[in-house]
């Protein structure tokens, strides 16, 4: 018998989600390999924030418009679904159902409120910040 024989393991009778590695050199073994970053989801750091800064500028006459980036992502639109989720369950004033995307002047990454429209209050939601 071989040195490696010697090591050698035996199987019976096992079901499921099963993982075995004898005599690995390097490599991987595991029964789940994620090579995706973490998607963001939204937690209650980020709803306490969000009500605590939308609740100064929202108003009947100023609503919220949720925004993405053009060209956004399917993480970034994850988020928007949380986001606007959360907020209409909170009562938060939106501005209809619309889908609106910005063109931004420059990389944009995380989650704004933009105060810059009288009559809306932006916000936009862009890739993760690294």
């Amino acid at each position: 018998m071989k040195d490696y024989d010697k090591n050698s393991i035996n199987i019976h009778d096992i079901t499921g989600d099963v993982v075995a590695s004898n005599n690995q050199s390097g490599g991987i073994t595991a029964h789940t390999i994620n090579y995706a970053k973490p998607q963001r989801q939204i937690n209650e750091f980020l709803k306490e924030e969000l009500l605590r800064e939308l609740k100064k500028h929202v108003t009947d006459n100023r609503p919220v418009v949720l925004m993405l980036p053009q060209g956004y992502d399917a993480e970034s639109l994850n988020l928007y679904n949380q986001i606007k989720i959360f907020l209409v369950d909170s009562g938060v004033h939106i501005k209809d159902d619309s889908f609106t995307t910005f063109f931004p002047s420059q990389p944009f990454l995380g989650v704004k409120i933009n105060l810059l429209d009288p009559k809306n209050v932006a916000l936009m939601i862009g890739p993760p910040e690294e």
